[in-house]
């Protein structure tokens, strides 16, 4: 039997830590399919990759839980020890007495009166039902039906085609036996290849704003809740993940490094706006920052410059005054009155019309006589 591959492992669990939600929970069902025929559950990750990667003493591996995965593997905690804890009292029970036969019953009528329905007890998940069932009744009613819930959009239509010729089914490296897709050789979890990279760009115009993006990506992220909110409510069983085709994922990644790291930002409000989004999405590193504060210096060169400017533009108005000034001083003179309207002109730096418009006002305010 193969050894398990925990370099792999701890790219897999990197990309769960990193990842937005969905992707998080992908990748957290990749990293348990990995390790379980080894005989490790979800919860035994952190310590074997606290114990093999002495290459990152800096990090406290046992630490880093992802939201969902820390959430799901405190609920398999809960019900290892639950489990432990009924055996314990099992085997603390006196052995039961030999069970004696049961008496002979009577014949049953060929026709037996039928028993009343008896009382039904809730559902395990019946309060997570009573708590979302109005959210899952809005969302049926907004799309038309259960089944619209989960039909493709044109815009998930049209992603998929554009790489439909990159698509390939194959055996998952991560988990033998297991049959995943990919597009170009690459995962939908992965970096795509540039082109289809391209592809996905090309099919729908890119956002050119930190809010478009941010938008954009949000709205593939409600889609996705949505449909597994309505799936757990019609099954309790059914996964809480991938309710989206891989070529979405990948254009939300696109648009994910859009929204963090790519585009400028306008205002100081896109500023806070990109920050906040890193927060959302655990996106602080190295890029992240440069972007921040690649913002932060364009705004502030912006906002050092525009003083500067508006001081010359009012300083414009009161020098073409002084020359307005300095042609009626001229033209009051007895000189003046002698020159021509082109003699003024090249006396005092102006234009003919500046001397013709100035002796107007003059004569309208009975100046020139």
């Amino acid at each position: 039997m193969a050894s398990l591959d925990l370099d792999r492992l701890w790219k897999i669990w990197m990309l769960a830590i990193g990842a937005s939600e969905g992707e998080s929970i992908a990748a957290c069902a990749r990293a348990e399919a990995m390790v379980r025929p080894f005989g490790y559950a979800l919860a035994d990750i952190p310590a074997l990759l606290a114990a093999h990667h002495a290459r990152a003493p800096d990090i406290d591996i046992a630490s880093i839980v992802p939201r969902e995965l820390g959430r799901r593997a405190q609920r398999q905690a809960a019900a290892k020890a639950e489990a432990e804890r009924a055996a314990a009292q099992q085997r603390a029970r006196p052995a039961p007495p030999p069970r004696q036969p049961p008496p002979e019953r009577p014949a049953r009528p060929a026709n037996p009166p039928q028993p009343r329905e008896q009382a039904t007890h809730p559902a395990p998940d019946q309060p997570w039902r009573d708590r979302h069932g109005a959210d899952v009744e809005a969302i049926i009613r907004r799309h038309g039906g259960m089944a619209r819930v989960f039909e493709k959009t044109p815009e998930e239509l049209a992603l998929f085609n554009a790489v439909l010729p990159w698509h390939e089914i194959s055996t998952s490296r991560d988990a033998p036996g297991v049959q995943e897709e990919r597009w170009d050789g690459q995962s939908a979890f992965r970096d795509p290849t540039p082109r289809v990279r391209d592809a996905l760009s090309a099919t729908l115009p890119l956002p050119r704003t930190i809010d478009d993006a941010i938008a954009e990506v949000r709205r593939w992220i409600r889609l996705n809740h949505e449909r597994s909110l309505v799936a757990r409510y019609r099954d309790h069983k059914a996964p809480d993940w991938d309710f989206i085709a891989g070529p979405v994922h990948m254009r939300a990644s696109i648009v994910r490094g859009l929204a963090a790291r790519s585009l400028a930002a306008r205002s100081l409000g896109e500023v806070i706006a990109r920050v906040r989004f890193q927060l959302e999405h655990d996106m602080q590193g190295t890029q992240e920052s440069e972007a921040v504060l690649h913002d932060l210096q364009a705004l502030q060169a912006h906002l050092t410059a525009t003083p500067k400017a508006e001081a010359a533009k009012s300083a414009r108005p009161s020098a073409r005054r002084e020359r307005r000034d300095a042609v009626a001083r001229l033209l009051a003179t007895a000189e003046g009155k002698a020159m021509s309207t082109r003699q003024v002109a090249e006396r005092t730096g102006v234009t003919a019309k500046t001397v013709q418009s100035v002796m107007r006002e003059m004569e309208q305010s009975a100046l020139l006589i």
